[in-house]
């Protein structure tokens, strides 16, 4: 797992954490990734706006989100069409119809 910043096209590798696939870690993907963002916070201008960008398989948790969210940051998420979002009104949909098709202008 790494946290990365975002410069001229590239994402350069700021902290990281590996770990042997057949010895997963007893905190989860998620727990690894809180505690990476975590120790990253402290070095960061408290000015800068801070968006995490997280891919398919950490984009669908809600415990991630609300760490990020929680730390003042933003995010945003990969996700498949399929997952569901549920808004404050308790409404909920497929999150295909809130974006475009894949390739869509």
């Amino acid at each position: 797992m790494s946290v990365a910043i975002a410069t001229h096209n590239r994402a350069l590798p700021i902290a990281w954490r590996a770990y042997d696939p057949n010895d997963y870690p007893p905190e989860g993907q998620v727990g690894v990734i809180m505690s990476l963002l975590h120790r990253l916070a402290p070095a960061l201008p408290a000015d800068r706006e801070v968006v995490v960008l997280l891919d398919r398989g950490l984009g669908c948790s809600p415990q991630l989100l609300a760490h990020i969210a929680q730390m003042g940051w933003y995010f945003v998420a990969r996700v498949p069409g399929t997952v569901r979002l549920r808004t404050a009104d308790g409404m909920e949909t497929a999150m295909r119809h809130w974006a475009p098709e894949q390739g869509a202008p």
